[in-house]
Parts: structure tokens; C-alpha cells; sequence
């Protein structure tokens, strides 16, 4: 079983659920631990670093929305990532 904040599992997880559309990150998480049905929680302080750093690799793009709140959305180049790991998103969560 993966270890929830390994960087690679959290950066599969991520592209999978924004491809369910844009998100702030505890929206992130929540929809992490929906479609592990629970079996994995990241902490928040896990996954921003992470996003961070997709977000320099172009994975992601961050906005701003009502202040302070980030907001993340998949990139094409994210997009094409996200296509291009469907296998491993299938042996990890089963989907």
C-alpha cells in the first residue's frame, strides 16, 4: 500500500482529482480521500509543497479567489501527464 505523502502518490492523486475540475487544497483532500474511499489522508501540510512544486513544473496553475484562498487547476501539459498515468492512477486507487 503507498505511503499517502509520498511526493509521487500526491502528485498522481492531484492530477486525477482536478481533472475533475479546479479546486483550493482542502478541496484537494477531500476529494483525495473520496476516491480512495477513505484510505488515505494527506495532511495539509503535506500537500502544498507539492503543489508548489507542480505548479512550478507547469502541472498546475494557481489563481487567487476571494483573498487569500489559492485556487488550482490543471494545466494542458497537467492534462497530458494525468492521461499519460491513467495506469498507475488505476493500480493505485483501483478506479
Amino acid at each position: 500500500m503507498p505511503n499517502p505523502e509520498n511526493p509521487v502518490f500526491m502528485k498522481t492523486a492531484i492530477l486525477q482529482v482536478l481533472q475533475e475540475g479546479a479546486g483550493y487544497g482542502s478541496q484537494l483532500l477531500e476529494r483525495i480521500k473520496k476516491i480512495t474511499r477513505g484510505r488515505f489522508a494527506i495532511s495539509t501540510g503535506a500537500i502544498y509543497p507539492v503543489l508548489r512544486a507542480m505548479d512550478g513544473d507547469g502541472l498546475i496553475a494557481k489563481t487567487r479567489s476571494e483573498g487569500r484562498t489559492e485556487v488550482y487547476k490543471l494545466t494542458a501539459k497537467g492534462k497530458r501527464v494525468s492521461t499519460q498515468n491513467k495506469k498507475t492512477v488505476v493500480a493505485l486507487f483501483g478506479l
